[in-house]
């Protein structure tokens, strides 16, 4: 106990605590600094989870605000724009491989696995040939995501050649 009657101050030597008397409730012979560190962790329990509610409040709010490329903004890209994007979707698969692997939680039913399955065989140019025949084939699909359209045209159908 006579521990707790110290505290250190930077710079300084450790001095001793004066309990000050303490208005309601505080049990037994327990100093104001002790029932302050008492309820010292449930303060940073409740301000932590505040800031990860705001936090993941935040990324909603972000991610409501992302921009779903369709088949306008496709075809009225460049081949390196285009090319980029399918980079992006890449690297977003090979991170979620990455993750299940890690974890051991590899299921064949997980996106990133039925996507490498479904592209199998397909480069870079081929996929983007492919959505750009789609596109051209269907102008009244403009307006469908190319994720969308990059799923039920190459994957799924890749899925199938593949069993």
């Amino acid at each position: 106990m006579a521990e707790s009657r110290f505290k250190f101050i930077a710079g300084s030597s450790l001095s001793p605590i004066t309990p000050e008397p303490f208005i309601g409730g505080r049990p037994g012979n327990m100093t104001s600094m002790e029932h302050v560190m008492a309820i010292r962790p449930r303060w940073k329990t409740l301000l932590s989870l505040t800031f990860l509610s705001l936090a993941m409040m935040g990324s909603v709010a972000r991610a409501q605000g992302i921009p779903i490329v369709t088949g306008q903004q496709w075809m009225a890209s460049t081949d390196a724009e285009k090319k980029a994007y399918l980079v992006g979707i890449a690297n977003l698969l090979d991170i979620e491989r990455a993750y299940a692997y890690a974890g051991n939680t590899v299921n064949s039913n997980d996106i990133a696995q039925r996507f490498g399955k479904g592209m199998q065989g397909q480069t870079l140019d081929s996929v983007r040939q492919g959505l750009d025949s789609y596109y051209t084939a269907n102008p009244t699909m403009i307006q469908h995501p190319v994720i969308e359209t990059l799923w039920f045209q190459m994957v799924v159908p890749g899925q199938n050649k593949s069993q």
